[in-house]
């Protein structure tokens, strides 16, 4: 059994290694994914599915990718709302372990020496 607080730094660290991110906004982050619900392996594909958007510096407001983990039905949609130079904001809404009704979360992330960091929205 993997305990809460394990649990949190695991996110922690998944996000900051995926996104590039900043402690500052990778805690803000991990606080609203620790109280969601969200497991690892959820945060991981909703993480990648947000990338899909954004990393070949193609993405437009409006563009969306739907994400579903079938080990846990985990599920949402992740869409660009706003581009801004070489930062993207994207609005995640997931439902943990198929659960209802849906939860939101904002991120940024600029293009910074050829890397995608978090940054604060």
């Amino acid at each position: 059994m993997i305990h809460k607080r394990n649990f949190a730094h695991a996110v922690a660290i998944g996000v900051m290694v995926f996104m590039g991110a900043a402690p500052a906004s990778a805690n803000a982050i991990l606080r609203d994914l620790d109280r969601s619900g969200m497991v690892q392996g959820d945060v991981n594909i909703m993480m990648r599915s947000a990338a899909s958007l954004y990393s070949e510096g193609r993405g437009k407001v409006g563009d969306e990718v739907s994400w579903k983990n079938p080990n846990t039905r985990a599920d949402g949609v992740v869409r660009i709302i706003s581009v801004e130079g070489a930062c993207v904001t994207l609005a995640h809404r997931f439902r943990p372990k198929g659960a209802e009704p849906t939860r939101g979360l904002r991120t940024k992330r600029c293009l910074m020496d050829g890397i995608w960091v978090l940054s604060a929205p």
